[in-house]
């Protein structure tokens, strides 16, 4: 609760975990499609940027994401219909969030 309040008084709100990764197998829109319904919705995810080769993920704010989840996701997908997708690479993002009133007065300089 004190780390809230401080965050506050500070303008920053509490970070989300966010990471881009690598998808091995996904070469087609179709490909990019099945990949977006079957992580997007994953509990916890608030954001879900899905690209031909890559993938960027937020979590809920103060939340981490679940690796296995999307994982198994992969998996499942895989196996039923006979892709052969593969995270290649996960790099974390670190991101600093501020207050729209910081924002705000950054940009009147």
């Amino acid at each position: 609760m004190k780390l809230l309040i401080i965050l506050s008084f500070f303008g920053l709100t509490a970070m989300a975990d966010t990471y881009e990764y690598t998808i091995e197998g996904m070469s087609c829109s179709g490909c990019k499609n099945m990949i977006k319904s079957a992580v997007c919705g994953l509990p916890g995810i608030k954001e879900c940027k899905v690209e031909i080769g890559s993938m960027k993920l937020t979590a809920e704010e103060g939340k981490t994401l679940d690796q296995a989840a999307i994982t198994q996701a992969l998996d499942d997908l895989n196996k039923k219909n006979k892709e052969d997708y593969k995270i290649a690479k996960a790099t974390k993002v670190d991101e600093v969030k501020t207050s729209t009133t910081d924002t705000k007065k950054a940009d009147k300089k």
